[in-house]
């Protein structure tokens, strides 16, 4: 006997892993997605999802058809004693390259929590957040909100239409339908990063990347961009930058 074979991982139990972690925030997947992310037969995946929801790990939202995670699968491992100081270069790195405010924000309770934040020498600032604010979730879907509301809220795209706001023109907020609203936290859970379209009432508006370790969402890097005339809106010349550095941190 080939005691080699024996010490393999049996692939379902493997897979099955795959999909909760893959489901570990709380928010729905089409079984495409999952059959993409898992890279099994979409017979094989709906299998798996079988076995699960008959063992209450996994539910099917009866209307939308799509799955939903009901525990959370998390690592075991060391927590990265450099990040703090990585993260920090990270953000001087940042704000010299782009001349531009940066800020660090984490998931705390209902929002995301101002942590950190680095300007360059003579730096105007016109952002009203301080140090320790919490940008809610339910307030507005903005570049910081979105991406914690994709990747850290556990509600994925279950938005409440009357509390959803955005702003549609600089400075100006207004409620959007929960369809946009979905469709705004899937594309910041797919690609990671957002950015506002506008700029809120103080002239400014931000780009924002996600920061993952061991495949685990840890918080929101973005650029603040204080503009001066509106019509001068340059952010997402600065998007490769901040890309870079947030995919560096996330290694």
């Amino acid at each position: 006997m080939d005691k080699s074979k024996t010490n393999s991982p049996a692939p379902a139990i493997v897979h099955a892993f795959k999909i909760l972690g893959f489901m570990h925030d709380g928010a729905e997947y089409r079984i495409q997605d999952i059959v993409r992310e898992v890279g099994a037969p979409k017979s094989s995946v709906l299998r798996y999802l079988e076995t699960l929801r008959s063992i209450g790990a996994v539910w099917r939202n009866p209307v939308t058809r799509a799955y939903v995670s009901s525990v959370r699968i998390a690592a075991k491992t060391d927590e990265d004693p450099m990040f703090d100081q990585k993260r920090r270069a990270a953000m001087h790195e940042l704000c010299e390259l782009t001349t531009r405010t940066v800020e660090w924000f984490e998931a705390e309770g209902d929002g995301m929590v101002l942590r950190e934040r680095e300007s360059p020498p003579e730096c105007k600032i016109s952002a009203k957040v301080s140090i320790g604010t919490v940008l809610g979730f339910e307030e507005q879907l903005e570049a910081v909100r979105l991406l914690g509301r994709a990747h850290f809220a556990g509600k994925g795209g279950e938005l409440v239409g009357s509390q959803c706001r955005r702003h549609v023109g600089h400075g100006v907020l207004a409620p959007i339908a929960p369809a946009d609203a979905y469709k705004l936290v899937q594309d910041a859970r797919e690609k990671k990063v957002a950015s506002d379209s506008f700029c809120n009432a103080h002239g400014t508006r931000r780009i924002a990347a996600l920061v993952e370790k061991m495949g685990r969402p840890v918080g929101v890097m973005s650029v603040i961009e204080v503009v001066l005339h509106q019509d001068v809106l340059r952010n997402l010349d600065y998007l490769p930058a901040l890309q870079k550095q947030a995919e560096l941190l996330s290694r």
